[in-house]
C-alpha cells in the first residue's frame, strides 16, 4: 500500500482551507489596527471613546464583508471554520484574564474555587435530575447527561398506500 494517496489528500485539504483562513486571519489584523487607530483618535483629538476590542471590530468588520460583497466560493471552506476559531479566542481572551486573577488571589482563594467548582459540577445535575428536567444540566445546553432511559421516539404515522385491484395482482413481475 501507498502512504501518497492521504498525504495528498490531507494536503489537498489543506489548501482548500487556507485562503478562508488567511482572510480570517487579515480581518482579525483589520480589527486590531482598528482598536488601536480608534485609541489613538480619541487621544490625539482629546477626548474619552469606547474602547470597543478587536474581536468586535473583526465581527463587524465580517458581517460588513458578508452582507455587502458576500463571500466568494474559494474562501467558504475556511470562512466556515469562524465558529470555531471565534470560541477558541474567546476561552484563550478569558484564560488571560482568569489567570492573572488567579495570580492575585493566592493558593487559599484557589483552592476555595476549585472546591466550589466541585460542589456545583456536583449539585447542579443532580438537581437537575431531581426536577426531572429533560435538558442537560449545563450553561451552554450541551453537557453531561444523567445516564436514565430515554423515551422511545414516538411512531411515524403510516402512510397509506394504495389498494391493490384484482387486476394489479394477478400481474407478474415481469410486467409491472
Amino acid at each position: 500500500m501507498s502512504t501518497a494517496a492521504p498525504a495528498r489528500t490531507w494536503a489537498t485539504t489543506a489548501l482548500r482551507y487556507l485562503p478562508g483562513l488567511l482572510l480570517l486571519l487579515v480581518v482579525g489584523v483589520v480589527g486590531t489596527f482598528a482598536q488601536t487607530g480608534l485609541r489613538s483618535v480619541a487621544t490625539a483629538i482629546g477626548t474619552r471613546l469606547p474602547d470597543v476590542e478587536y474581536v468586535l471590530w473583526a465581527i463587524v468588520i465580517g458581517l460588513v464583508i458578508r452582507n455587502t460583497v458576500g463571500v466568494p466560493a474559494l474562501f467558504r471552506p475556511g470562512v466556515g471554520t469562524y465558529e470555531f476559531w471565534l470560541k477558541i479566542g474567546i476561552v484563550l481572551l478569558g484564560a488571560r484574564f482568569l489567570l492573572g486573577d488567579l495570580a492575585k488571589l493566592g493558593g487559599f482563594s484557589l483552592g476555595l474555587i476549585l472546591i466550589d467548582m466541585a460542589v456545583a459540577t456536583a449539585v447542579i445535575p443532580a438537581i437537575g435530575h431531581a426536577l426531572r428536567s429533560p435538558t442537560p444540566s449545563s450553561a451552554c445546553g450541551r453537557g453531561w447527561r444523567w445516564t436514565t432511559p430515554r423515551r422511545p421516539p414516538p411512531p411515524e404515522p403510516r402512510t397509506h398506500r394504495r389498494r391493490r385491484t384484482s387486476r394489479s395482482r394477478s400481474r407478474t413481475p415481469a410486467t409491472r
